[in-house]
């Protein structure tokens, strides 16, 4: 059980974080989370089975989940519910941001075997309507979890005679202090007409995972989700506040950066490689994003 500092996010064609837990350590992931320093400048659209909480440290953040945007200040925090579609971003004026994040399996707490799993977590972590829980500032029991989760994160690093098992009684309490107050966390009801909105968006953004390398078309994005072009601009700026384009664009970055990081490919080759047809234009693009040209961003990054 460590702390990590994340700046990359991996996921899969279908925005699934790939993540990989120790099986000789827990199901349980502690996080250092600086936000500006993620490849976008933020930490984008993502999710995951695990189970999410994480406390703002310092400046405030914008949170998305689904269809839903929270603003979080300094010492408040939130549960995430798993499989449910986020982001965070600094938020405008701020150009940075620390969370204290930890990812955790729901069996952390307890096994799926055990009677303790089937009463007090699975019919959490089955509610339609239970995407996120927030602790904020001005009420007593989140107020309660933040000290309990920050508690987590110093224990962790003092890591003196089983302070594993103390960080599980934090993480244990946390949930329990959920549980007392259940009744008065709102429901996050999401309508029919935004469900298949999140849907058709999974089924184009994957279609875009896996043909990124090859030209891409606005028409041939909309037709893998059955859509018109019109919509399919709609679902990707009521979920991604970005175009079609610009979400093919990213990914593509994205994809050359990796490239760049594991392969001794030539950077013209790369480009190629990730769909880039002019390398002038490419070497801008890259630039923007990442500060330097490819072949500088290479040397100073390799091996890292």
């Amino acid at each position: 059980m460590n702390l990590i500092r994340k700046t990359k996010l991996d996921t899969d064609n279908t925005g699934l974080e790939t993540l990989e837990h120790d099986v000789l350590d827990l199901p349980i992931i502690f996080l250092y989370d600086e936000v500006e320093k993620y490849n976008q400048g933020y930490i984008k659209w993502h999710w995951h089975s695990e189970m999410q909480f994480f406390v703002v440290r310092d400046n405030p953040v914008e949170v998305f989940v689904e269809d839903r945007r929270i603003v979080l200040r300094k010492g408040e925090g939130m549960w995430i519910n798993s499989n449910r579609m986020h982001m965070i971003k600094c938020l405008e004026g701020m150009h940075s941001a620390m969370l204290w994040t930890v990812l955790m399996l729901p069996e952390f707490i307890s096994q799926k075997t055990s009677p303790i799993y089937k009463k007090y977590i699975q019919p959490w972590i089955e509610d339609a309507e239970l995407s996120y829980v927030l602790f904020l500032d001005s009420i007593a029991w989140h107020e309660e979890a933040v000290k309990l989760l920050v508690l987590a994160f110093e224990l962790l690093e003092k890591q003196a005679f089983g302070y594993e098992m103390s960080v599980h009684n934090c993480i244990s309490k946390v949930w329990l202090t959920m549980l007392e107050h259940q009744k008065e966390v709102p429901k996050q009801v999401i309508s029919a007409t935004e469900l298949h909105s999140q849907t058709r968006l999974k089924t184009m953004a994957s279609y875009i995972h896996k043909n990124y390398a090859q030209h891409i078309t606005l028409i041939q994005i909309a037709d893998s989700a059955h859509v018109s072009k019109s919509e399919c601009i709609r679902c990707f700026n009521k979920n991604l506040d970005m175009t079609p384009i610009q979400y093919l664009t990213e990914y593509r970055l994205e994809a050359a950066e990796k490239f760049l990081m594991t392969s001794d490919d030539m950077i013209n080759t790369i480009a190629a490689k990730c769909g880039f047809e002019d390398f002038s234009y490419f070497a801008r693009l890259f630039k923007e994003r990442y500060g330097s040209t490819p072949s500088k961003y290479r040397k100073e990054h390799r091996g890292r």
